[in-house]
């Protein structure tokens, strides 16, 4: 089923979340390949035939390590690397405005990594860049509907390694992305042992782990996801939005003028939002005509 208007979204997803929070079986994604521990795929609450009590614990003390990396205090202190790493963003574009695509790549990138791991992002080719952007661009293929017949047949779970090729290969992309991710959070614990790693979420996990409860892979996974959850979409976004002023020149006009006369010659800041209204109607309009996950991940309805 497809939820496609607001009313409903907000009736089933948001009033009755209890009941539609929950995610729909993926057994290579959420089994195979992220070993049931990538909170993206973890399921809400009670569930079916298995005992999810253990997974579902987990869930709620990973979304408590979201909750306090991302609640709105938090976000509002990230304003300034946000508003830096626009800047940078703005420059590179006019320096190479063919490269766009890679440019916006490199601004989602350093973003969260800055973030998340304290790490700054010059050129977007960093090795531990393009690794990160690779098990992103994994997820979204492995997660999409009908890309392994697993998922449709449940029952090939069974079967021994020798007989189930896709088997040995979510097990070679999960000791790659689990690798990755325990390595991103360990440079920032070296360098927190000499005093020299700055304030991120990695860092904020570190000097929590009796309170958050998690794993050091538990823990890996949820500040990789964030990333995931940050980084690509981001960028999508952006080039859904050249591609609207593309067809839609007289509103990039429109939006430009608003800047100018709320702005005049400097760079639009946070303090501005209130200021501009059509500026933010014209981003969630984009964001209506081409939502950057369409169909999103797919939930479950549960009721006990």
């Amino acid at each position: 089923m497809v939820v496609s208007t607001e009313k409903i979204a907000n009736d089933l997803l948001r009033e009755r979340g209890a009941f539609y929070s929950s995610r729909a079986p993926q057994p290579f994604a959420a089994d195979l390949m992220s070993h049931n521990l990538r909170p993206l795929f973890m399921p809400y609450d009670g569930m079916f035939e298995r005992d999810f009590r253990l997974m579902k614990d987990v869930w709620r003390r990973g979304r408590k390590l979201m909750h306090r990396l991302t609640m709105p205090q938090m976000a509002t202190s990230y304003q300034p690397i946000q508003s830096l790493e626009s800047k940078k963003l703005l420059y590179d574009l006019l320096k190479t405005p063919d490269k766009y695509e890679t440019h916006f790549e490199r601004y989602a990138s350093g973003l969260i990594f800055r973030l998340a791991y304290g790490k700054v992002v010059e050129s977007g080719e960093e090795s531990y860049v393009r690794d990160i952007v690779a098990v992103n661009h994994t997820v979204e293929r492995v997660a999409s509907p009908g890309a392994y017949l697993v998922d449709s047949i449940p029952l090939l779970m069974y079967l021994p390694e020798w007989l189930a090729p896709f088997k040995k290969e979510a097990k070679v992309l999960h000791e790659r992305e689990l690798t990755l991710f325990r390595s991103l959070l360990y440079d920032v614990k070296s360098q927190m042992e000499v005093d020299k790693a700055p304030e991120c979420f990695s860092r904020t996990f570190w000097e929590n782990l009796d309170e958050f409860d998690l794993t050091i892979d538990q823990g890996a996974y949820v500040i990789g996801t964030l990333f995931e959850a940050g980084s690509g979409t981001t960028s999508a976004a952006m080039m859904s939005f050249c591609l609207c002023m593309c067809l839609h020149p007289e509103w990039q006009d429109r939006g430009a003028q608003e800047a100018t006369e709320v702005c005049g010659d400097r760079m639009p800041e946070f303090d501005d939002i209130p200021q501009l209204p059509l500026a933010r109607a014209i981003i969630k309009e984009v964001m209506r005509w081409r939502p950057v996950t369409a169909g999103g991940s797919s939930h479950r309805h549960y009721h006990s």
